[in-house]
């Protein structure tokens, strides 16, 4: 392999994991606000049991999706969830 194959490839190897750590969404106590006060405690085993349903109903996808439709679906699930539990998400 030439020199400069094995360095696009190692630009794309970079590029593509930095895409999926960019992606990721930050879900942490200061990111919610927390209706109900009740506390960071329950908001991480609250959190921890909707990244479970999210990471479930997620796989259950039909037809060729992108990982960045089932990214986006398990986020938008891990939202629905939490919402559902009185932790809304802040705006920016």
């Amino acid at each position: 392999m030439k020199h400069s194959q094995k360095l696009l490839v190692l630009l794309l190897n970079g590029g593509f994991i930095f895409l999926l750590t960019g992606c990721q969404p930050n879900f942490n106590y200061e990111s919610f606000t927390d209706l109900k006060v009740q506390g960071q405690e329950k908001f991480k085993s609250d959190l921890n049991s909707c990244r479970t349903y999210g990471q479930l109903h997620s796989k259950r996808s039909e037809g060729s999706q992108g990982s960045g439709e089932r990214l986006l679906l398990k986020r938008n699930l891990i939202l629905s969830c939490m919402e559902k539990k009185q932790w809304i998400i802040k705006t920016s």
